[in-house]
Formats: structure tokens, sequence, C-alpha cells
């Protein structure tokens, strides 16, 4: 994943583009030659599933006019018209039967069919770290690049030495940190992460999130707490007698737990700290 300058010479290399209808009024779009990428199991939801646009079949005027709308946008901190670049040699129809296939992944254990929101930006910068080489391209497809807006424009391209599979198939593991991307996209946000810092953070905060799982914690926000301190406080700092107290008294009780830890100073937590510290020595 690579921080880019969005200029006018990268959009002309793109021949797709992806609209999320969510961010964008349908005034902005409607009248453009879209494709709905909604499969035909959710066929119900087209309105709220993403479009995609083949920018070759504008006129040179229209698509320029498109791309200053782009930069406009940007330049003025509004939802942006793309939530997708694509840039790809490949026909629109290639292209568009591929999008519209990675947009359901099945689960591992029952193969059960679920939405895959890669048009997303949030989702797509953790499913960088979540998906290996060969997924990654995998999900790339006949692209050779996707770029997206995240407070900047991000560049996503596939391994030259990854290879593609016929589809797009996750293990249990994965499984369960995809379960948890929209948890821990709550969480960044709570601390205002940096993006760039936000794949890495992800990737911190997900083994956390289970162990807030394993010590009874349910709330999301009481669970974003126990993971938090987990990336900033000591690692073993959920076993120290003041935190098992606390777990304890939360039992059956959500949204506590957040409570009772916020009223820990400074000096409480290093304490803490000092004394997981002097254990493991």
């Amino acid at each position: 994943m690579e921080r880019i300058e969005l200029h006018p010479r990268l959009l002309e290399k793109c021949s797709y583009a992806v609209i999320d209808p969510v961010l964008v009024d349908a005034t902005s779009w409607q009248h453009l030659p879209v494709q709905s990428l909604a499969p035909p199991a959710h066929a119900g939801l087209a309105s709220q599933l993403p479009w995609v646009l083949p920018l070759r079949e504008l006129g040179a005027d229209e698509r320029s006019g498109l791309f200053a709308e782009v930069f406009e946008r940007t330049s003025a901190g509004q939802p942006p018209l793309f939530c997708l670049l694509i840039e790809s040699a490949q026909t629109p129809g290639s292209v568009i039967r591929h999008l519209a296939r990675m947009m359901v992944v099945h689960a591992p254990e029952d193969r059960k069919p679920y939405q895959l929101r890669y048009h997303d930006a949030h989702t797509l910068m953790q499913l960088a770290w979540i998906l290996n080489a060969d997924q990654q391209k995998t999900l790339l497809g006949p692209a050779t690049a996707w770029t997206f807006p995240l407070e900047q424009w991000w560049c996503l391209r596939p391994d030259e030495t990854a290879t593609a599979m016929p589809g797009l198939r996750l293990e249990a593991g994965q499984w369960q940190q995809l379960q948890r991307v929209g948890t821990i996209n709550v969480a960044l946000a709570r601390q205002d992460a940096p993006v760039e810092q936000r794949a890495a953070l992800g990737r911190q905060l997900y083994p956390w999130l289970v162990t807030a799982a394993t010590v009874g914690l349910t709330d999301e926000d009481d669970v974003i707490a126990f993971a938090t301190q987990g990336t900033a406080r000591h690692p073993g700092f959920y076993r120290h007698p003041d935190i098992a107290r606390i777990l304890a008294q939360c039992e059956g009780q959500p949204k506590r737990y957040g409570r009772l830890t916020a009223a820990l100073t400074e000096t409480d937590w290093q304490r803490i700290a000092a004394d997981m510290s002097s254990l493991s020595t």
C-alpha cells in the first residue's frame, strides 16, 4: 500500500471507477453508463451496493469534467465521487464480472455467502494485512492497480510474484479477523489514528479483541477499551489483581469495564505495568 498524489495523468490511466451510492448523491452519477455490482443474491440491495463506470465509454470532455469534480471534491473535503479507481486493460465485461464476484465471500466452515465491502476504504486498509499476497492478487483480478481515497489517495498493486486463484478463499483465522474489521475501524477512529498507520495498528489491535472475548467482555465499547489498553499498556495488564478484580465486577454487566478503567489514573497504570514487569523478571 502506498500513498500517492492524485493528478490528471494518473486519472487518465484508469479505465474504471467504482461509485458508492451510500456516499454520493445519485444525481451526480445516474446519468452515466454505470452498471451495478450487486450479485444476483443481493439484487434487491442494488441501490446500496457499488456501481462501476467504464471510463473509456465516456467522451473526452465528459471524462475531463468528472476528473475535475474529483479534484473539487477532494479540495473541499467532500465525500469522493469515486470510492475506487481501477487500472486495467481488460474489457468491461471481464472487469465487471470480476468485481461482482468479489462482492461475495464464503465463510470457511459452512460456505455461507457474505458481502465483502472491499469498496469501503477503511475495510480495504485492513484487507491489506488480512489477505496474503496471492489473495490480494486474486482480489484485484484483471487490474494492475486499485487507487482509493482515505483522507489522501492510496494505491494497492498486486505482488508480481504472487499467483491469482480462481476464487477468494479465506482460512478460518482470516475469517475471524474479517469479522472484527468493523470494531477495529471504530477503535482506530476513536484513537484518531493516522491513515498511514491504520493497517499496522489494526493488526496490533486484533489479538487484543480476541483476548477481550476470552476474559468475558462482549460490549463493543468495553472491548475497544480493553484492546486499546492492551496495545498501550503492559501486555500482561489484564492479569494484574486490580484489573482482574474489575473484570470480575463486570461479569454480565456490559459497558461497565470501560467506565471502571476510565477511573484509573496514569499513576495507577504505571504501577500496574511495574508490578507486571517485576513478575516477568
